[in-house]
């Protein structure tokens, strides 16, 4: 599913964007069509979306970013936004809801692809007369693009990772792994289970299998998580293609999962 959804976005990209317009006068379709005309007025064209594009913020950040009160019509607005499926909003695993711990990030697939590879190419795109635009631009850079989506995909259906990995009835607690100063989440997925298990989540979409070359780097991160006392660290991977004998042989893992088993 998710394969056929990443292709079908590149179909889509390279038969409606990376392509000449037939219709001069047509223009790009407008994805922010799904907010109310007044919000718009008071976002600035969704000026919120675009504070979002490089990297998860919280409230503060972006009322300090765009100038904007916290709270009262800035939280309505995220709160539409999150509604609309644009944005969605983590807390850091180990903390409760706040104003301060809650970082928003931009999960809409189209507009991260559209930030990304469309806007710093739209008077290229307008003017163009070919048709490989998009082997031209994008292909080369391709991989990196999936690689996040997939991330925004599993923290999205959590859940039915936590049932394929056998705990979902044991879970108290599950989200990223970051700190108020952070750009990016340090571990994308962190579960917390009743029976005293924290299970860090290793993401990879790759063509190929994984390799025992992802075990530094998982102990890396491994490093950053307190674990309390009393408690035990399990590691799972997610890929989409699966783990190498040699891999699966080492044992390291505790949970692996392939696109194929999620659906």
């Amino acid at each position: 599913m998710l394969g056929a959804s990443c292709k079908l976005l590149q179909k889509k990209s390279h038969t409606h964007i990376f392509t000449t317009t037939r219709n001069r006068n047509r223009k790009l379709p407008n994805w922010t069509e799904r907010l109310t005309v007044l919000e718009m007025n008071v976002l600035e064209d969704s000026s919120i979306v675009n504070c979002l594009k490089d990297q998860p913020r919280t409230q503060i950040e972006i009322s300090y970013k765009l100038n904007l009160p916290a709270g009262g019509v800035l939280t309505a607005y995220l709160d539409n936004l999150e509604k609309a499926l644009f944005i969605n909003s983590y807390v850091p695993y180990t903390k409760g809801e706040g104003i301060h711990t809650k970082k928003y990030k931009l999960t809409d697939e189209y507009l991260r692809f559209y930030f990304k590879y469309v806007k710093p190419n739209l008077k290229l795109i307008s003017i163009n007369k070919q048709q490989n635009l998009f082997q031209r631009l994008v292909k080369p850079v391709w991989q990196p693009w999936l690689g996040f989506a997939f991330e925004n995909f599993c923290l999205k259906n959590a859940m039915l990772i936590a049932q394929k990995m056998g705990f979902e009835d044991q879970l108290i607690n599950w989200g990223p792994a970051f700190s108020k100063k952070d750009k990016r989440f340090q571990v994308d997925l962190v579960y917390v289970c009743s029976d005293k298990v924290i299970t860090i989540c290793e993401i990879k979409y790759h063509d190929q299998l994984i390799t025992a070359k992802v075990i530094s780097d998982v102990e890396n991160k491994a490093n950053l998580i307190t674990i309390p006392r009393g408690y035990t660290l399990e590691k799972a991977l997610i890929s989409k293609c699966g783990a190498d004998d040699a891999l699966i042989s080492s044992g390291y893992f505790h949970h692996l999962l392939s696109v194929e088993d999620l659906f």
